[in-house]
């Protein structure tokens, strides 16, 4: 390639690069800031290509949560209704970089399993879970990572294993502000 033609390629690139950028920065921008016909004229360029919604990660939650354990020791102790993952809420809300977001997300994900069997085994909120359905939720998507996580949190908060645990899942539909809450069978982890 010639000296010239390299020269008028790297012209060419710059200004396609300069282009590109304008376009983003318009297209991003609050609206008012730009005329509203440069802003349709970014749109045609950035929306086709790089434009993301946020639901293209994971859809908009829709219910607001608290997980409440009550646990029973080997050495006969047991604790009030606590919740598990209260300090890693405050933490994640005070520096949302940390690792307390995989905390809190790891219990949305589970109330989502939680969620999705009350709504599949049409159970009614504000009870526990009836005895006569009692095995049918065990086969449930949610049981056994309920029962994993309130395992977890006690070797993590008391570090000693629980003989047996019940956990009350409250859940609030920020859509409908509906509130309820369900208290699932016992864990138990040894014969007490």
């Amino acid at each position: 390639m010639k000296e010239k033609n390299k020269i008028r390629f790297g012209f060419f690139a710059l200004f396609f690069v300069i282009l590109h950028l304008l376009l983003i920065c318009i297209y991003a921008a609050p609206d008012g800031i730009f005329p509203k016909s440069l802003k349709s004229a970014s749109a045609a360029y950035v929306y086709p290509i790089f434009d993301q919604k946020w639901s293209m990660f994971a859809p908009c939650p829709l219910l607001d949560h608290e997980v409440s354990l009550q646990y029973v020791f080997e050495d006969g102790s047991e604790t009030e209704w606590l919740s598990p993952t209260e300090n890693a809420e405050k933490m994640h809300r005070f520096l949302r970089g940390s690792h307390h977001g995989e905390l809190m997300l790891a219990e949305y994900n589970l109330l989502y399993w939680v969620n999705l069997d009350i709504e599949n085994l049409n159970l009614e909120y504000n009870q526990a879970v009836p005895e006569d359905r009692v095995e049918e939720f065990r086969g449930g998507y949610s049981y056994r990572m309920a029962k994993n996580y309130a395992y977890g949190n006690a070797i993590y908060l008391f570090d000693k294993e629980p003989v047996r645990a019940q956990m009350k899942c409250s859940f609030k539909n920020v859509k409908t502000f509906e509130e309820g809450y369900l208290i699932l069978p016992y864990f138990k982890w040894s014969e007490e």
